[in-house]
């Protein structure tokens, strides 16, 4: 699910590649998440809004509620935006390689590459049919400087040294981001680095949902929400995590 926000007018943006804490209130419980910012640049410049790409975990307590509760209309509180996974030269080559869940912050990072028509490259790892964003990544990559690979890694396993020459051959002269699970990030260095690859020029994000809570009430930025059929107004010092926990999703 795609949840759209309008941050109120004291939020400072954000860089793509970062995330924002959500907090949500269920049961008279603050409950906070952090959500990578799926959105463009643009879309914060000429919309005034952010969304955010949400997959449901099982058991989780957050996610749940903003699949099932969440309604257009209800109010969440986010955080100003956070984390250094961001783009550091705005005109050197870059490859991003994702696992799973860990593709959201890589479509607002393609979209800033395209935007400064700089080169780059995705190959993206998911089980077959879980690949998200896929026709928002058939279109960007009718820019001849991006190029997306999408791999099944039920059939086509995990990340191997000779799928990275074969579709990023001079990945040696890129800054290369990895986001996902910790094993795949681990792995995923090693190979790099075991192919000359300076690990000054790796970057990673581990890309795991840390659930926490709190009868604290917290009263950060006020924001609307708005999804396809629903909407929430964040408000407050808590996170839209916890606003949108409070609200059902």
């Amino acid at each position: 699910i795609t949840i759209t926000v309008q941050p109120n007018k004291k939020w400072n943006g954000f860089v793509p590649g970062q995330f924002v804490e959500i907090g949500v209130q269920i049961n008279a419980v603050n409950y906070f998440r952090n959500f990578s910012i799926s959105s463009s640049l643009s879309q914060y410049k000429n919309e005034k809004t952010i969304s955010f790409t949400i997959q449901k975990q099982f058991n989780g307590k957050v996610t749940n509620w903003i699949f099932e509760s969440l309604k257009i209309g209800d109010k969440l509180t986010i955080s100003e935006a956070k984390g250094d996974f961001v783009n550091r030269n705005s005109t050197s080559k870059v490859l991003y390689i994702a696992g799973g869940s860990g593709i959201t912050p890589f479509k607002s990072m393609i979209e800033e590459c395209v935007e400064n028509n700089v080169a780059v490259t995705l190959l993206y790892y998911a089980k077959s049919q879980q690949h998200i964003f896929e026709s928002e990544f058939m279109e960007l990559e009718k820019n001849k400087k991006v190029a997306i690979h999408l791999f099944n890694s039920t059939s086509d396993g995990r990340i191997t040294i000779q799928q990275i020459q074969k579709y990023c051959p001079d990945f040696l002269e890129r800054t290369v981001f990895i986001c996902g699970p910790n094993n795949m990030i681990a792995d995923t260095k090693q190979l790099l680095i075991e192919n000359k690859a300076t690990e000054k020029n790796i970057i990673s994000e581990y890309f795991k949902a840390v659930e926490f809570k709190s009868n604290v009430h917290l009263n950060h930025n006020k924001s609307n929400l708005k999804l396809k059929n629903k909407s929430i107004e964040a408000v407050g010092n808590t996170t839209i995590l916890e606003q949108m926990e409070t609200n059902g999703l």
